[in-house]
């Protein structure tokens, strides 16, 4: 897991919004990749983005769910064969975040 703090100045909605979807871009972009999957999600009322995509000359594809809790962005990443994408083992690993204050 991979933790960013992240200072929301105004955390108006369309701000998080857009901090999320940046960061999905940025990901994506850095390592080449192709997006075919992008969605909002929800984390005990936080907002998240799960995504799937690939990486050119990799055999894995990319499963994440990334989420803004309290100014600190969580990001889970499971690496897979494009047949598992959606395993159910994946997504019972992935829903298994917890936050512990």
């Amino acid at each position: 897991m991979i933790i960013i703090n992240f200072q929301i100045i105004n955390s108006k909605k369309k701000e998080i919004d857009d901090y999320l979807q940046s960061a999905v871009d940025n990901l994506v972009e850095m390592t080449n990749g192709n997006l075919f999957f992008n969605k909002k999600i929800s984390f005990n009322g936080y907002p998240g983005r799960e995504i799937y995509f690939s990486v050119p000359n990799c055999i894995f594809y990319f499963n994440i769910k990334m989420y803004l809790i309290k100014n600190e962005q969580y990001t889970m990443t499971v690496l897979t064969e494009k047949d598992n994408l959606l395993n159910t083992s994946i997504n019972k690993f992935l829903n298994s975040f917890k936050i512990i204050d």
